[in-house]
């Protein structure tokens, strides 16, 4: 994926880790955006397996961690970020048992973990077939429920974003994406997914929302 090329440099997972807490504001919504997951996690009340879909640098391991789920997994396209993560967190850092591989194709059988969360990565698939596909692996991985975060519509960030572009015109490459609501409902859908729950980080301001999905299979 075009997006994914600069978190293959050897340096970047280290400055992508440190945005997250360069200025008060961020280490603000950093804090929200853990306690936002760690409901998620309530609302699943998962006890068996879990596992952090695009992991990054591992920013959301500790509230991953904390669970107490036995067993951990975490995967992402980039080496170089997941041997931050692994380096970065230390001890909680080797509960975590690691893999490298593309959302778009998981590396792993059917209904290998009780709950999947994917956070901050759906946003830079522009394509929707693409999305659908990512969604559709996510689903086939779950057991029970998939935890996603994104922007998504209805709320001021996302229409100052949306006049912005207006003004500067379309651009040949997006590297993320505010997707409407009723877009990602169809999406949800046709991968087999249903919406549970959904937390925004600052409701009516801010683009950030938080999706708890049950599998229709489960059911």
């Amino acid at each position: 994926m075009e997006f994914s090329g600069k978190y293959h440099e050897a340096d970047f997972p280290e400055r992508y880790a440190d945005k997250h807490a360069r200025t008060l504001t961020r280490r603000a919504n950093d804090r929200r955006e853990q306690a936002l997951l760690a409901r998620c996690l309530t609302v699943c009340a998962c006890s068996d397996s879990l596992a952090d879909i695009g992991c990054g640098p591992g920013r959301f391991w500790p509230t991953l961690a904390s669970t107490d789920v036995p067993d951990l997994y975490a995967l992402d396209v980039s080496h170089a970020m997941l041997s931050f993560a692994r380096e970065h967190h230390g001890v909680l850092g080797q509960r975590f048992r690691v893999a490298a591989g593309s959302v778009l194709s998981l590396p792993y059988v059917d209904n290998a973990f009780e709950t999947v969360a994917c956070l901050r990565l759906l946003h830079h698939f522009g394509d929707r077939l693409q999305r659908r596909r990512a969604l559709g692996e996510l689903a086939r991985v779950a057991r029970n429920h998939v935890i996603v975060s994104l922007w998504t519509d209805g709320n001021y960030k996302a229409w100052r974003r949306a006049r912005l572009e207006r003004r500067r015109g379309r651009r040949p490459y997006e590297n993320r994406h505010v997707i409407p609501r009723g877009v990602l409902q169809e999406d949800f859908t046709a991968a087999g997914l249903v919406v549970e729950r959904h937390f925004d980080l600052v409701p009516a301001f801010s683009q950030w929302r938080y999706y708890v999905l049950g599998k229709m299979d489960s059911r």
